[in-house]
């Protein structure tokens, strides 16, 4: 039994992640500054960062699945013979923080299969200069601005 759970956890969906140090260095190298941006918008993150969260949030789902209590703190024998209280925390996914993301789909797919339908989520649009012939959006999230030249 691990020291940090009270219970013992068999994950399914979840599993480690290996380091590999070649991997970091080849892709990572020079493209940490370059700008994430394309035809569909700006991400403010490497898409490597948003692949991590996924992941990150599919393990605190399945531990919750499980009611995983996480040992924060393991109790002590004081001097005087008394012992003090085990620290135990609830592991919780904050539902209406992820309610856009289909929760009930991340556990069983995978980061690419969920990042084509969620992408929208962290995509910034860029502005643009538009043409005589483009339409004017009715989206009340964007504003159009016309300047003099």
């Amino acid at each position: 039994m691990s020291r940090h759970t009270i219970k013992p956890i068999k994950l399914i969906y979840s599993h480690p992640i290996k380091q590999r140090k070649e991997y970091v260095k080849d892709v990572y190298k020079d493209k940490i500054f370059q700008p994430k941006v394309n035809d569909d918008g700006v991400l403010e993150k490497t898409i490597h960062s948003y692949r991590m969260w996924f992941l990150f949030l599919k393990l605190g789902l399945e531990l919750e699945d499980q009611r995983t209590e996480l040992v924060m703190k393991e109790s002590v024998r004081l001097g005087n013979g008394t012992r003090t209280k085990r620290v135990v925390h609830n592991i919780r996914v904050d539902r209406l923080k992820y309610m856009d993301w289909d929760l009930d789909q991340v556990l069983e797919s995978s980061f690419d299969d969920w990042w084509k339908d969620h992408r929208h989520l962290f995509v910034d649009q860029v502005s643009k200069v538009m043409n005589s012939s483009d339409r004017i959006s009715s989206d009340p999230d964007q504003i159009t601005i016309q300047f003099d030249k």
